[in-house]
């Protein structure tokens, strides 16, 4: 009964090691191009974590007690 065929990706395939490849030339568009890349996308992190700042700041300020008006039972 053991000799059933398993499901799925065996054990040992996750076991990978990645070596990396010196090249005397490296293609510099390649990895310009790579950079660029990231480069847009911490942007456009960037502005998505500002605009959500923004949205927070601007929805709590309905939630958030106006400065210095005093007490309005006075």
């Amino acid at each position: 009964m053991n000799n059933k065929r398993k499901r799925g990706r065996p054990s040992s395939a996750h076991n990978v090691r990645v070596t990396p490849d010196f090249r005397e030339h490296p293609d510099i568009e390649k990895i310009g191009r790579a950079l660029i890349a990231i480069a847009i996308e911490n942007a456009k992190e960037k502005e998505t974590n500002k605009e959500t700042a923004s949205l927070a700041k601007t929805a709590l300020a309905g939630y958030l007690p106006a400065e210095n008006k005093g007490d309005i039972m006075s």
